[in-house]
């Protein structure tokens, strides 16, 4: 589903179009998948990273200048959001969720399954800084408008009412984290 190979086959178009382009592929790898580089030639090019656990993530995000996603077929795809969130545009193909936020020449590009176009969009982000300045803060401004905490809060509110015709019951996180005293009434 996440089609690995297709992110391969790019780099290594975008490779014999000039670009100097690297990959990071992070998660688990098969090893076809390394030896797909190596036939591919862009070995050199392709860092496997394996897993990367959640405190790594924003440095890793923050080290790209462009995250593709290459998949078949995504939900929401978080990855995109953290990425975005971090300052970093997304190349996309039409797979579902990342067409939510990543719109065509103003976030990010979206793309077909063909590598040489796939490679045309990562070398147009890799050539012109204005460029891929300009994707990164649309994404950020949309994530952070769109997808942040408080966001989803005020969706999930209007949500609530719409169904339930009453407010969202709200919970103190005081009377959540506050044990009983001793020797009282026990707080409600």
């Amino acid at each position: 589903r996440k089609n690995a190979a297709l992110a391969l086959e790019a780099v290594a178009a975008a490779r014999r179009r000039g670009a100097e382009v690297m990959l990071r592929v992070a998660g688990d790898v098969p090893d076809d998948l390394r030896a797909q580089a190596g036939r591919l030639g862009i070995a050199d090019s392709v860092k496997f990273l394996g897993t990367l656990g959640n405190e790594n993530l924003p440095g890793f995000y923050r080290g790209l200048d462009i995250l593709l996603i290459p998949s078949r077929q995504e939900g929401l795809n978080i990855a995109g959001l953290e990425a975005g969130a971090c300052g970093v545009p997304v190349v996309t193909t039409r797979c579902g969720g990342p067409e939510d936020y990543v719109t065509e020449g103003e976030t990010g590009f979206v793309t077909g399954f063909d590598p040489v176009e796939i490679a045309s969009r990562l070398s147009d982000i890799a050539a012109g800084r204005a460029l891929r300045d300009r994707l990164s803060r649309n994404l950020r401004a949309r994530v952070t408008e769109e997808y942040s905490e408080a966001r989803f809060a005020d969706r999930l509110g209007g949500l609530w009412q719409s169904i339930w015709d009453e407010p969202i019951p709200v919970v103190s996180q005081s009377a959540i984290v506050e044990p009983a005293r001793s020797g009282g009434p026990t707080p409600p």
